[in-house]
């Protein structure tokens, strides 16, 4: 899932325009803690960067992320997909009604871009059939494919 660089409608940043990952990771930034699962790609990309993060606050509630962010207290990083609210659970909608009310604006990474992987496995003895399986892959790979359409409009 492709990260994206979420911020207060006030910022300085340009709207529209892509964000370098390197100026990305020297913005005060908002983040979960390191046990959930955008954290490490982030602590990773700015090991790769040589980077300390500017880390202005911690949170593990998407909706005090995304109130922390409106307000004006930094920016933070998060799956493009958290803020269609189609395409969210109950717990990150909140952070979807921030963008869609304006509350939020949004500037894709690059340079390089951030994405956070996600893996489907099971054990080889699972009771889980192939049949089972394999219609969890075909839903993965629609939600995916969703996901990139809509990411690309």
């Amino acid at each position: 899932l492709p990260l994206v660089l979420a911020g207060p409608p006030n910022s300085p940043l340009v709207a529209g325009q892509t964000v370098s990952l390197t100026t990305a990771l020297q913005l005060p930034l908002v983040l979960p803690s390191h046990h959930l699962g955008i954290r490490p790609v982030i602590n990773d990309a700015a090991a790769r960067m040589q980077t300390k993060l500017n880390l202005s606050f911690e949170a593990d509630s998407s909706r005090l992320i995304g109130e922390l962010v409106a307000s004006g207290m930094g920016y933070t990083m998060l799956p493009a997909c958290y803020l269609t609210k189609e395409m969210t659970r109950e717990v990150t909608r909140e952070v979807a009604q921030e963008a869609a009310e304006g509350r939020l604006q949004t500037w894709p990474i690059a340079k390089p871009s951030l994405a956070l992987d996600i893996f489907l496995a099971s054990r080889k003895n699972s009771k889980i059939s192939g049949r089972q399986f394999s219609e969890v892959e075909v839903a993965i790979a629609d939600l995916a494919l969703g996901i990139l359409s809509a990411a690309e409009h």
